[in-house]
């Protein structure tokens, strides 16, 4: 049978050597936690293509990758939480599994290396044992807003802004329609607050599978044009046993998730 396509490129890539142990992949895998940013140009990539732009990046590093099976094997790549299109973040997530236990430190220094402008890797580390997929601790995510300028510079729309702000914390229901579908997103809101001399709106919101509050159906909701705001994921609050920490200011009513913040910038 012949060699499928994606092997035999990453073959090529490798070299004869290397890619000929892909078609015989070792029984152990090895998973590694990356921390990364994606900001500049990048942002405006969807997660499709960012997908794309990391398995190229993880050719270029020369890992010994972990394949998928079946004719169309890819590099075994899970990502904690799909970014916003147009949102920045310098705290994402993602899992990657490798032939080899690796040093950490090692595949770090080559994913920086291969990275294209825009993806920064931050952090690797080598997960020991059996432990849950890093999209299943996702519990909350955190954004900071920069507000349009004529906003800033007008007093009268931002204590506009104030009023519906607290409006909203004070609602007990804040029904939406997306895709089709009525649903409520005032409990998906954990915390919200308005930094008037610094024109940021900071907030929580939930990051669970089927309980997903989105960043633009909030600004939305405050009336604010999402395409106007500078809009960067600054934390991923992941389930542990330590509360997560909150942003200062008016706190939403509703769950608060388990977790710290997801440091992915620690060294």
């Amino acid at each position: 049978m012949a060699m499928p396509t994606a092997w035999r490129q990453e073959r090529d890539a490798l070299g004869r050597g290397e890619g000929a142990r892909l078609m015989t992949q070792a029984a152990e895998k090895y998973r590694f936690r990356l921390g990364f940013a994606k900001e500049g140009p990048l942002r405006w990539i969807g997660h499709l293509d960012l997908q794309t732009t990391f398995s190229r990046t993880l050719r270029r590093a020369k890992l010994p990758l972990w394949f998928s099976k079946g004719y169309h094997p890819r590099p075994k790549l899970v990502f904690a939480s799909a970014l916003p299109l147009g949102c920045s973040s310098d705290a994402e997530l993602c899992d990657l599994w490798l032939r080899e236990e690796l040093d950490a430190e090692a595949v770090l220094t080559r994913l920086v290396a291969a990275a294209p402008p825009g993806l920064r890797f931050t952090s690797a580390e080598l997960i020991i044992g059996r432990a849950p997929a890093v999209t299943t601790l996702v519990q909350s995510a955190s954004y900071r807003v920069t507000l349009p300028p004529e906003l800033a510079a007008d007093a009268d729309a931002t204590g506009l802004l104030a009023q519906r702000l607290e409006a909203l914390l004070n609602a007990e229901t804040l029904p939406r329609h997306r895709r089709g579908k009525d649903y409520d997103l005032r409990p998906l809101i954990l915390a919200l607050e308005l930094v008037e001399e610094e024109q940021l709106l900071l907030c929580q919101l939930m990051a669970r599978e089927g309980q997903n509050g989105r960043i633009e159906e909030l600004l939305d909701a405050l009336e604010l044009d999402p395409a106007a705001c500078s809009k960067a994921r600054t934390a991923l609050h992941l389930e542990t046993s330590t509360p997560a920490k909150q942003p200062d200011g008016p706190v939403a009513d509703g769950p608060v998730a388990d977790g710290p913040v997801a440091d992915a910038t620690a060294e």
